[in-house]
């Protein structure tokens, strides 16, 4: 299964999620921490996550022990939010020969390598997928100097 829908939204493979502070008062996980959509089983979605916690598993193996939590359909609704983009990239910024000027994006790690930071844009450049935190495509190395941050991110309601 590739994916899901929940409420009005379809929600994939290396989707991003943003826990929410009913995720932190159920201790699943601290508010703001971002998870990848890993996986889907029997009405459930494996999330994972880069940072380990102890309340949380492999997913039946498929990422390391304590970065995997599968968690109900239903409850997602509840503890996790669909991140909205949180820069813009810049005029006169490219990837491969190709402008990337005034598309949205999201940062998929902190904190930047050698300046650059790895970001999830709004459409299909022909990039890379994040090494799974992000949609096929859709990745792309962009130096800091060309993001600038959207004053007031979105969050993306799930109805």
């Amino acid at each position: 299964m590739q994916s899901v829908v929940i409420g009005s939204k379809t929600l994939s493979l290396g989707d991003l999620l943003v826990a929410g502070p009913l995720a932190f008062k159920n201790a699943i996980c601290p508010q703001g921490i971002v998870t990848t959509v890993k996986a889907f089983k029997l009405g459930l979605v494996g999330l994972y996550c880069t940072k380990g916690f102890g309340n949380w598993g492999s997913l039946d193996g498929m990422v390391a022990g304590h970065h995997g939590y599968w968690i109900k359909y239903d409850q997602l609704k509840e503890f996790f939010h669909l991140p909205g983009y949180t820069h813009i990239v810049v005029d006169g910024a490219t990837y491969k020969n190709r402008d990337i000027s005034g598309c949205q994006c999201r940062i998929l790690h902190q904190p930047p390598i050698r300046d650059y930071y790895f970001v999830e844009l709004d459409k299909n450049v022909s990039g890379g997928c994040g090494d799974g935190l992000g949609k096929r495509g859709h990745c792309v190395p962009v130096h800091i100097e060309n993001l600038t941050a959207i004053k007031d991110p979105k969050v993306i309601p799930w109805d």
